[in-house]
């Protein structure tokens, strides 16, 4: 008996990683890409153990994340903490800005990019000598991908305006991308940063002369009513916006957002937190790469479903069957099942055909049964989880009711078609 348990331990242990395997060459997770001001990051600041690991564990969270604020004359704070970032296993590549800043207070933009997902080929720094319109010139890095999809190419420019200048900083981005598109840049591009937007910086009617929020060729994300800030305010200083054809369809577009790592982390301390950031890190998921195995000539129909069973009687499916042959078309008879479909084309009128059913057939649908389908229909058990937010795709909903003679059962089920990722 011992040996066998022996046997049957060793399997699961090998097979659980097999499947694993299969499962993530199959359908990519998605890309997590973001940025955040971590708040004068520095020699001092690195010496912070406490703090050092807080900044580890966010950076870890992600597959490119751009690190604003970073100053430090010797440029070496930015490869101490990739160091700490690849202290247990190495997979995280730098990519560094040069120092920017129109007074003697500059800063640097490190961008850390997990390599086995993503490769930096190449850097764009804006020149902005002749209008002097940024005090940090933003930076732009240009990735390589075989796990977002259709995104196989993009930008991201990251940025960090000065509060009193932030609504002519935010406006000329629109020349950031126009430059990087007449250099010959890709036209899939994600803008992110701190843009010191909101609360008394950039009020709504700043936003007329904002070209970067008017221009159509835009699609920014993260809410006017957003908090991105760790302090008593509640302000929407740092966003991220998208351009080009195909960021739109790639990005899972509610999954924009702030992440509250005090929340996650069950930091306490304030003055824990005030010394990690002031800001929370802003950021979006890209759509996962499907193999082509999952897109063959017959792909596999993920659905999501709920189903309900009711015992009942031999005699009573037996008359089921006969009184459903004389009054609907949708019913098929066999000595092993009887099955009644019907399709509807949202969840309101799913509930009403349910009830005029249970109505006509309450031994088949009972009351309890109607009650559990409703109150599941009503309250999201048809909404995919690991679609991250985004709309299912339109479809019908499917009723299906089958009942066995042999095992006394009818079984009612609503499904409705989702995606793959």
């Amino acid at each position: 008996m011992k040996l066998r348990q022996g046997w049957g331990f060793i399997f699961c242990a090998l097979i659980i990683p097999l499947l694993s395997s299969a499962y993530e060459d199959l359908v990519k997770p998605p890309l997590r890409i973001g940025a955040w001001n971590a708040k004068r990051l520095g020699a001092t600041k690195m010496k912070d153990t406490k703090v050092v690991e807080y900044l580890v564990k966010v950076i870890q969270r992600y597959d490119i994340i751009a690190i604003l604020e970073v100053r430090d004359i010797t440029e070496e704070t930015p490869y101490d903490l990739l160091n700490e970032i690849n202290k247990e296993e190495e997979l995280y590549q730098l990519t560094l800005s040069a120092r920017v800043g129109r007074t003697s207070q500059k800063e640097q933009y490190a961008i850390y990019w997990k390599a086995s997902r993503v490769t930096a080929i190449e850097t764009f720094q804006y020149n902005d000598t002749v209008k002097d319109v940024f005090t940090y010139d933003p930076f732009t890095v240009t990735f390589q991908t075989s796990e977002a999809g259709n995104l196989t190419q993009f930008a991201m420019t990251t940025i960090h305006t000065r509060p009193d200048d932030a609504t002519e900083e935010i406006d000329a981005l629109v020349d950031v991308y126009d430059q990087f598109l007449t250099e010959g840049g890709v036209k899939d591009m994600v803008i992110l940063g701190d843009f010191n937007m909101g609360c008394t910086y950039v009020t709504s009617k700043d936003l007329e002369n904002i070209r970067l929020h008017n221009d159509l060729r835009f699609t920014w994300l993260i809410s006017d009513h957003a908090d991105t800030t760790t302090g008593t305010t509640t302000c929407p200083y740092d966003r991220i916006v998208l351009a080009g054809p195909t960021t739109k369809t790639a990005v899972y577009p509610e999954t924009a957002g702030a992440f509250y790592y005090d929340e996650e982390y069950g930091i306490t301390d304030q003055e824990l937190l005030d010394d990690i950031s002031d800001h929370y890190p802003v950021e979006v998921l890209l759509r996962g790469t499907l193999s082509p195995e999952m897109i063959p000539k017959w792909p596999p129909k993920p659905s999501v479903a709920i189903e309900v069973d009711v015992r009942t009687t031999p005699r009573y499916i037996k008359s089921l069957a006969k009184k459903l042959k004389e009054t609907t078309t949708d019913c098929q008879l066999g000595k092993q099942v009887v099955t009644v479909r019907w399709t509807n084309t949202d969840i309101t009128s799913t509930i009403d055909s349910l009830t005029a059913f249970s109505e006509e057939n309450p031994k088949v649908i009972t009351k309890q049964a109607l009650a559990v389908l409703s109150y599941k229909l009503q309250h999201g058990v048809m909404t995919d989880s690991s679609l991250y937010g985004t709309e299912s795709p339109s479809s019908d909903y499917e009723v299906r009711v089958l009942c066995y003679p042999t095992h006394n059962l009818c079984t009612t089920t609503v499904k409705t078609s989702t995606l793959v990722n």
